[in-house]
Formats: C-alpha cells, structure tokens, sequence
C-alpha cells in the first residue's frame, strides 16, 4: 500500500519495530518535527507581516520613498531567509523521519541462509524403536467402563473414601459422615455426565426443573452436596506450610496426581505423541490460576497433557 509522507509517496512492504536508539533520536528532535504542522506552515508568530510606521505615511518626501523601498526590500529579504530556513529544518526533519520509519531493518532481523538441497536423515533416528503393543491385561477388557477402571481403580475410590472421612472428623469430630465407596463412584459418573451438559451450576442438575432422571435417579441432592462439601484426597494435618523447604503447592491433590499417572503408564507409549491443551474454569485462589480476559470464564486452570495418537492421557 502507498502512503503519502511529506508530499511524497512511499510503498510500505513491511513494518518494524523502533530500536532504543531510534526513539531517543527521535524524541530529542521533537522540536523540528512540531514546525511540520500545518499551523505553523500557514502562520507564524515569527512572521513579519506589518508595515513599520515610518513606511506607513503617504505624506513622506522622496528621501522618505527611497527609505521606504529600502524598507521593503530588507522586509523581503527577512522573510525569504526565515522562510530558507524554514525549509532547512522541514528537510532535516523530514530526512529524519524517513530514516527512522524506512532504513533498512537488517539490525532486527537475522542473518538466515536459506539453501535448497534434499533432507538426509538417518532411518536409524527417526525409525521408531518402541513397542506399542498392548500388554494382555488391556487387550481382555470388553467394555470402556471396564477400561476406566484400569485407570480409576478401586485403590483411588478407597483413598477418596478414606480422605473424605477424615475431613469431615477434623471439621467437626462429633459428627460421622455416611458415606460409602459405591457413592464416591456415583458422586464421579455424575460429575462426568453433568460435563456434557453445562448448567448455571451443581444443583441445578438435580432441580425440579432443568434435572435429568438419570442423575435424580441415582443420588439426592442433599448426599450430593454433603459429598461435594467433604471432598477431599490427602490429609491436611501433613501439609507443610509454605515457609517450610519441602512444601508441595498441589499437596491437596498429590496422591490422585500420582496415582493417574503411574495407572497411565501401564500404557505403551505410541508412535505418535503430542501435548495437548485443556481450559478448566474455577473460582479457587491458587498461584496456578491464570487471568483470561476474553474468555468466557476469566478465571482458569491451564493443564498441559502429554497425549498419545488415541488422544489418550499419558501424563
């Protein structure tokens, strides 16, 4: 695209960015650069514009006259050295500017040597050397609950269990939570099936109005939210404070974290691998939280998965 700088066109093939040096010469020639306007162009307070009154008068005698072309002349002559240099300081900082939006930006960019030749590699690098075979135990799983398990295993529910009552007696130690590991599942496959369909929040899955039968089918609202309420997975009277050198910062969640991945590598790597990225919205105060402004929930956890070809989690 053109562009007109100065009364002179100029074809901008691609922009760049000012250096330091660039910008401090720039800012210290301000006072060139503001005679550019066209304010000052058309009017100036420097201007002689008037007639003194000696050259004023019609009355004057020819000494007077001659005085008076004298006058003008010098009048004249005022004006066109103040308009040279003008002129002078609108070239110098025109030229300025010019070197500073249109030189040659070989400072930024990097000395690349592009050559056009047959990539050779090694088949023994990049031959892939693993073994993606899954191991029996995998290959007789009929169903992918059955899988889900593999990965979710009853020593994870048992751990939950355990946690959650252990919560709920340093709370409060004269009230017993009952609960049971078959609700912690069920607590779990409502949470996995609320996940498909997103409601203003919790209870409203199981309301009246906006609930499904199958998640009303299978727990109260009231147990629902005394689980949820107790949710724990380590036990909080071992976690170290922050001044201490070994504090973990997801301690809360370190034996589930744990636990998911030495289950996840059962797994066979694959020969094609990827990190993958998953968004999870909360509402918690944690160091791991990140600030989106243009996202729908401001407020978010950034996890980083390293996923196989079946989009499966590996860690």
């Amino acid at each position: 695209s053109a562009t007109l700088v100065f009364g002179y066109h100029f074809d901008l093939v691609k922009k760049r960015i000012l250096t330091q040096n660039e910008i401090d010469r720039y800012m210290n020639n301000l006072d060139e650069l503001s005679e550019l306007s066209e304010d000052g162009l058309e009017y100036s307070d420097d201007d002689v514009d008037f007639l003194p009154d000696y050259v004023s008068s019609n009355e004057d005698s020819d000494s007077d006259c001659e005085n008076s072309v004298g006058s003008l002349n010098t009048i004249q002559n005022i004006k066109k050295s103040d308009d040279d240099n003008k002129l002078d300081r609108n070239i110098s900082a025109r030229e300025l500017f010019l070197n500073l939006t249109f030189k040659n930006n070989k400072t930024l960019s990097k000395n690349i040597l592009w050559k056009k030749q047959n990539i050779s590699l090694n088949e023994e690098v990049i031959k892939f050397h693993g073994d993606d075979t899954l191991p029996i135990e995998i290959m007789d799983l009929d169903t992918p609950y059955q899988f889900f398990k593999y990965l979710w295993t009853d020593e994870i529910i048992s751990n939950i269990y355990e946690e959650n009552k252990r919560y709920a007696i340093q709370n409060n130690p004269s009230k017993t939570l009952t609960i049971s590991e078959n609700e912690i599942n069920q607590y779990l496959g409502i949470c996995i099936y609320a996940s498909l369909v997103h409601l203003p929040n919790c209870r409203a899955y199981l309301s009246e109005e906006l609930g499904f039968d199958q998640i009303k089918e299978t727990m109260p609202l009231k147990k629902f939210e005394t689980i949820r309420q107790y949710l724990h997975f380590n036990d909080n009277d071992k976690h170290l404070p922050r001044d201490h050198p070994n504090h973990d910062r997801i301690y809360k969640i370190r034996s589930l974290h744990d636990e998911l991945n030495k289950n996840f590598a059962k797994v066979p790597l694959e020969r094609h691998l990827s990190i993958d990225e998953q968004i999870c919205s909360t509402k918690v105060r944690h160091y791991m939280k990140q600030y989106l402004p243009r996202k729908l929930h401001k407020w978010e956890f950034n996890f980083l998965y390293f996923v196989g070809y079946q989009v499966l989690p590996i860690n």
